[in-house]
């Protein structure tokens, strides 16, 4: 969607959807940089948690010990 007269396009949250969303911000007009990098920074977070988790459960699935972090969760 371009902005305005512009010919660039560009891809992010509409305001309202992130106000709406995250309910950051002082309206649902414009996007804080710092609170898109918030959400993003966490999410982010998120992340890792739920993949170091399922490579967790993956390696576990496949037998034998599994190792995570210097402890044995699984034999």
């Amino acid at each position: 969607m371009a902005f305005k007269n512009e010919t660039t396009t560009h891809i992010g949250p509409m305001a309202q959807d992130f106000y709406q969303a995250f309910g950051l911000g002082v309206d649902s007009t414009s996007i804080a940089v710092l609170d898109a990098k918030g959400v993003a920074f966490a999410a982010i977070q998120a992340l890792k948690i739920e993949n170091d988790e399922l490579k967790r459960t993956t390696s576990c699935a496949k037998g034998g010990g599994c190792w995570y972090q210097d402890k044995v969760f699984c034999t």
